[in-house]
């Protein structure tokens, strides 16, 4: 859209979007295996697609191999260096089989039904025996090496040997391999969900997730206190806590845990912290806000005030949100989330707990996230992810006697952004619009 001023020269407006260490902090997310293949491998979009064909057809010799060859399969596997599959037998004679299924034949010594039945030797022992504290992590087919393999702890080496001895595993080859540490399940880590303060021994409800843990209220734990998740599994400890003047803190989550954008609704579903705006737009007041949380669930209502001075069980506070929704204890540290668009308000501070729905004159508190993001120099984790930022439409208007403004509909990012708009004729802004004046026989556009 142009602001015609006058005829003559234009003055170009230029929109930048500076992401600091937003995108860095954040692994890489892909919609699907060609773009991950061209990321990760330097493969070229035609290679890639060249590739996934050779996957696919992997897949289907692998079928048809187990059941044309039974007892004498040995394993397959997809050749990246040949972009085929490799189809292993124990008899020679099945070569010319599988070279007509369209696979590259080689000869295993064991079959795949031989290797398996010393694995499940192992599995069968698992059952009676106390292989963690044996220190066995795993134990699996090798199909290309054509042998079992047993994973241990570093320090568990001969008590790996001894059981296979014991267990009479001699006629096929075992490879030992040392990992570092047992695997974990690992969880999302939602707002609203329980964050159980297991030193204190209280729980609260998680905010938002952040890059490496989640934003939650500073009185609901100490810098240092341990953390543990709605399921009992621990998730860290509390990276920092503030709660002198306002109610900000951050809990350090450990590998079992997974930073989302999700927040569970508490109807059986769970809603996502948009990637427009970076997830952070404040709600106007008079506008409808929902919060979520442990121990009421969810509970909506409209922002009363912004930027309030408020004590809180004795603790004076600043630059708190009032609303009319309700909590109650266990509902601290919850997610306040914007009714339209679903942008990160912020994390449930207190107020007049209990009475639900809230009678009048009786309010809510939350910190604004973005406070809490900043102080701490976090980055909020919403649905954008790790892509590529995206900036939306500008339109520029004449105000008239030279004067000009634009204005930006929208960004798409994940995190703390900021907007810089530059222009030709020397003038500059911030945020989402800029205003400045134009010459004579100059065009803003």
């Amino acid at each position: 859209m142009y602001a015609q001023l006058a005829k003559g020269s234009h003055v170009l407006v230029g929109i930048f979007l500076f992401f600091g260490l937003t995108l860095s902090a954040v692994a890489a997310e892909y919609t699907n295996a060609s773009e991950y293949l061209q990321v990760e491998l330097g493969l070229t979009e035609e290679e890639a697609e060249h590739r996934l064909a050779g996957e696919r057809t992997a897949a289907r010799v692998r079928q048809y191999a187990i059941e044309l060859l039974g007892e004498r399969y040995a394993g397959s596997w997809f050749e990246p260096d040949i972009n085929a599959p490799v189809v292993a037998t124990v008899d020679e004679t099945d070569f010319a089989l599988i070279e007509a299924l369209g696979g590259i034949p080689t000869l295993h010594q064991h079959s795949l039904r031989s290797l398996r039945e010393q694995q499940h030797s192992l599995e069968a022992y698992s059952k009676h025996s106390d292989t963690i504290a044996a220190g066995l992590v795993a134990w699996y087919v090798d199909v290309v090496e054509n042998s079992v393999v047993v994973e241990h702890l570093p320090e568990s080496r001969e008590a790996a040997e001894l059981i296979v001895f014991q267990l009479g595993i001699d006629d096929v080859p075992v490879r030992y391999d040392a990992v570092e540490e047992f695997p974990v399940f690992t969880y999302d880590i939602r707002g609203g969900d329980e964050s159980e303060n297991t030193s204190l021994d209280f729980s609260c409800s998680i905010g938002f997730s952040i890059t490496d843990g989640y934003i939650i209220a500073g009185h609901c734990g100490n810098t240092g206190n341990d953390v543990s998740g709605f399921n009992g599994i621990s998730q860290g400890e509390y990276g920092f806590s503030h709660w002198t003047n306002s109610d900000r803190a951050w809990v350090d989550t450990n590998g079992s845990w997974t930073p989302t954008a999700k927040v569970n609704n508490y109807s059986g579903g769970t809603l996502n912290i948009t990637g427009d705006m970076s997830g952070l737009e404040v709600s106007t007041v008079n506008s409808t806000v929902c919060r979520y949380g442990l121990t009421t669930g969810a509970k909506c209502g409209t922002v009363k005030a912004i930027g309030v001075n408020v004590t809180i069980s004795g603790v004076p506070l600043s630059d708190m949100t009032r609303t009319t929704a309700c909590i109650d204890y266990g509902d601290s540290g919850g997610p306040f989330v914007s009714s339209s668009g679903y942008h990160a308000q912020g994390t449930t501070t207190g107020g007049n707990r209990g009475q639900c729905p809230q009678p009048s004159g009786k309010y809510s508190y939350f910190e604004t996230a973005s406070n809490a993001l900043s102080q701490f120099s976090k980055t909020l984790v919403t649905t954008h992810g790790a892509n590529v930022p995206s900036v939306g439409s500008s339109s520029c208007v004449a105000l008239g006697y030279g004067a000009y403004a634009c204005t930006l509909s929208g960004y798409d990012s994940q995190g703390a952004t900021s907007v810089s708009w530059s222009a030709s004729n020397g003038n500059n802004g911030s945020g989402m619009s800029m205003t400045g004046n134009c010459s004579t026989s100059q065009t803003i556009m």
